[in-house]
């Protein structure tokens, strides 16, 4: 039993941690562990992951980190996957690279998949938002990178719209729209919003059009077909992301001129 970044015990794979002895380990059978020679003696084999884990976990050491890297990524990716372990921005950069590309390769609407590492449901049954990987995005989308930043904004209107009705073309295990309440989702929307729209204000521009193409930002395009959104960010004081005021503020900049063609 190990406990996640929000202090859920979980269970997974057989994985015990033991605090007071800084200890981390799967469970093996004695004779993977130890090993009798012809002459009674022993050894005691230990793997290199057990070594490199441990020393990672419990000492920062940087260089078992890289081994981890080359050598153990399931183990990483299930750090923060399942246990919500969203602080080292290599590991971050590990998963969401790979699980983007992954669906990406699908369907470009697949991109989205990514949400389900920033917004889960712990075992409460409560929303658990993981605010390391939004940082690392935040502080990771440029003039010519914005394709997280797009993902979760696409996921926004699958939050509100639900997802596709025919099987072959469903993104998540979970329909997002059923899976979070009305506030929940206002938090979600708010958390993607607070880095998507200065976002959008540094790097959007004439010269990046190819990049940043599209003609609004997501929580404005939602303000316009679920204006309730707005109401219940501003009702529970923007969440307490600090940009979101003057964000809000500013959505009727977006808006276009009076009677200019909607097309």
């Amino acid at each position: 039993m190990v406990k996640n970044e929000f202090e859920d015990p979980l269970y997974y794979d057989n994985y015990f941690l033991l605090r007071k002895e800084h200890l981390f380990f799967g469970f093996q059978l004695l004779d993977d562990l130890i090993k009798v020679n012809n002459d009674n003696s022993y050894t005691i084999r230990i793997e290199p992951y057990h070594i490199h884990r441990n020393k990672y976990l419990f000492n920062n050491d940087k260089a078992s980190l890289a081994w981890l890297l080359n050598n153990d990524k399931g183990f990483l990716s299930m750090l923060l996957q399942r246990y919500g372990y969203d602080k080292e921005s290599k590991i971050d950069k590990m998963m969401l690279d790979s699980l983007y590309k992954e669906n990406i390769q699908a369907n470009p609407v697949r991109g989205q998949y990514i949400a389900d590492l920033f917004f889960i449901k712990d075992s409460y049954n409560k929303l658990q938002i993981r605010k390391n990987l939004l940082k690392y995005v935040e502080e990771n989308t440029s003039t010519t990178d914005n394709r997280f930043i797009y993902a979760l904004g696409y996921f926004i209107f699958t939050l509100y719209d639900g997802d596709a009705k025919d099987p072959s073309y469903k993104i998540f295990d979970e329909d997002p729209s059923k899976k979070f309440t009305d506030v929940e989702k206002a938090e979600i929307v708010a958390n993607i919003a607070n880095i998507e729209n200065p976002a959008i204000e540094k790097y959007k521009s004439p010269a990046s059009s190819d990049v940043w193409n599209l003609p609004g930002s997501s929580l404005y395009n939602l303000s316009v077909s679920h204006p309730e959104v707005i109401k219940i960010i501003e009702q529970h004081n923007y969440f307490g992301l600090p940009k979101m005021k003057e964000i809000i503020a500013k959505l009727q900049e977006e808006a276009p001129p009076t009677g200019a063609d909607p097309e």
